[in-house]
């Protein structure tokens, strides 16, 4: 996004505030009611979309979970991953520099089978550490 188009973004908004409040950390605009319920219907249809594009992915990698190629449901098991335990991807910079992990960049050691579950841990985003347990089969 260019700054020409941030600014005309910001501009307008800025016409649907009411009242301008000045606070010691800057200023805090009041909108008027129209303003605020067409934003929040925006939002809504936002996600909406969204809801249904989530379902088509989920049902699109449970699919791909039985694959016979195997870097298709590898793939599947990544999303799944990060689907139902909300972990980051991760990126090979970050490992490099920072030695944390995501979904994308786990490593063998990280992950511990036990019957029909899996448990990966791992230093995650800042260092923290990670123990996420998953116990769908198709992952597993």
């Amino acid at each position: 996004m260019t700054v020409e188009i941030a600014l005309a973004k910001k501009r307008k908004y800025e016409k649907n505030y009411t009242k301008k409040i000045k606070t010691d950390h800057g200023e805090v605009r009041i909108y008027d009611e129209k303003h605020v319920k067409d934003r929040w219907k925006k939002k809504v249809n936002k996600l909406k979309s969204l809801d249904s594009d989530i379902t088509k992915l989920r049902k699109k990698y449970k699919e791909d979970l039985k694959s016979d190629d195997p870097k298709v449901r590898t793939l599947a098991a990544v999303v799944s991953l990060i689907d139902e335990t909300a972990m980051r991807v991760g990126n090979d910079d970050s490992v490099d520099e920072f030695g944390t992990f995501g979904a994308t960049t786990l490593k063998k050691e990280h992950a511990r089978v036990s019957g029909s579950k899996i448990r990966f841990k791992f230093k995650g985003k800042k260092g923290v550490d990670q123990d996420v347990e998953v116990s769908d089969a198709g992952v597993v």
